[in-house]
């Protein structure tokens, strides 16, 4: 490792034989230039994610062009589908479903399937609502 003498003296002249002690580092004018025109490309680059993300908020965040309300019908049905799934297979993880009987995963299934309809009616209306649709009453 280099002391802080030998790191300023190898970046100063080798051929000297002196040692920086006391002395501050002489500033670079063309540094200051370098970081003008950093931070002028960084405020550059800046702007054009701005403008990127725009574009791609319009895109991404639209509602689909046709048949929005079967969109959000079947983004409601996913969740509730998924949210089904990972209770009954939570309960048979912890044992609360006994899989040696054949009907009480269906059961489950079923029961879990009739539970979860509140939260897919309410993720498939807070869609439709964000795309314009329906009176928020």
């Amino acid at each position: 490792s280099l002391t802080t003498n030998q790191r300023y003296t190898s970046v100063t002249n080798n051929d000297q034989d002196y040692t920086t002690e006391g002395r501050l580092p002489i500033p670079d004018p063309t540094s200051d230039q370098d970081e003008e025109t950093r931070r002028q490309a960084e405020a550059a680059r800046i702007q054009r994610e701005e403008r990127n993300w725009r574009k791609l908020h319009g895109d991404v965040f639209r509602p689909p062009a046709t048949c929005p309300t079967l969109f959000c019908a079947l983004v409601g049905t996913g969740v509730q589908l998924t949210l089904t799934c990972c209770i009954v297979i939570s309960m048979a993880a912890l044992g609360f479903i006994s899989q040696a009987l054949p009907g009480t995963i269906i059961n489950a299934f079923l029961f879990s399937y009739c539970s979860t309809g509140f939260f897919a009616g309410y993720i498939s209306y807070g869609l439709y609502a964000s795309f314009g649709g329906g009176s928020s009453q």
